[in-house]
Order: C-alpha cells, then structure tokens, then sequence
C-alpha cells in the first residue's frame, strides 16, 4: 500500500510528523539557554488572535525555565496543556518541537537528580 500512495503522490506527511521525524534524527543535547530562545520567539510571534491560554502556558514555562527551582512535575503538566493549546493552529509544529524539547531537557534534569 506504501509504494502505490508514493507512486500515486497521495502521501501526505504533516508537520507534526516531520517535526517527530526530526526531533529522532537529530537527538542532540537541548540547553536550557536555547529552550529560552526559542521559547521567547515563540511568544514574540503570537497575536491576539492566538490561544491566550497557550501564550500564559508558554510564559509559565519560560519563567520556570528561568527560576532555579526545576518544579519538573508542574512542568510537565503544563508543558502538555501548551502543546494541546496550539493544535490546528498555525503553531502547531512549532509548539510540539518546543514541546518536544522541553520533555527531553526536563527528562535529563530528572536523570542527574538521582
């Protein structure tokens, strides 16, 4: 089936599925002072039109990001909430890497704690 939807170029491979492929290949370390970046470029680039719940979760996220705290259980609870806020939106990819990579970062926090 595979082969007949490449031939026929009925594969249709969204962002979200380019974004995870991606995020596989690329495997590298994520630094806190990257998420940081990336993080506010994705606030500067919202408007008023986009989720206000997803621009507070996002600003929570970068003020947890810079306190010295690490509350990685709250973390990872809004962290999904901001990924679900964005789906269908023009954001979507990017919020999902941003997601992606926060998961990743919070999960080698976690690791050098114990």
């Amino acid at each position: 089936m595979l082969p007949h939807l490449v031939s026929s170029s009925d594969l249709i491979i969204t962002p979200d599925i380019v974004q995870a492929l991606r995020s596989k290949i690329e495997e590298k370390v994520i630094k806190k002072e990257d998420l940081v970046k990336q993080l506010q470029g994705f606030i500067e680039n919202l408007t008023e039109l986009d989720s206000e719940k997803g621009k507070e979760y996002a600003e929570f996220i970068l003020c947890e990001l810079n306190s010295s705290k690490g509350n990685y259980s709250i973390l990872e609870v809004v962290v999904a909430a901001f990924n679900k806020s964005f789906r269908n939106s023009r954001h979507e990819a990017e919020a999902h890497e941003i997601s992606v990579h926060l998961w990743r970062y919070m999960h080698k926090k976690k690791e050098e704690l114990l």
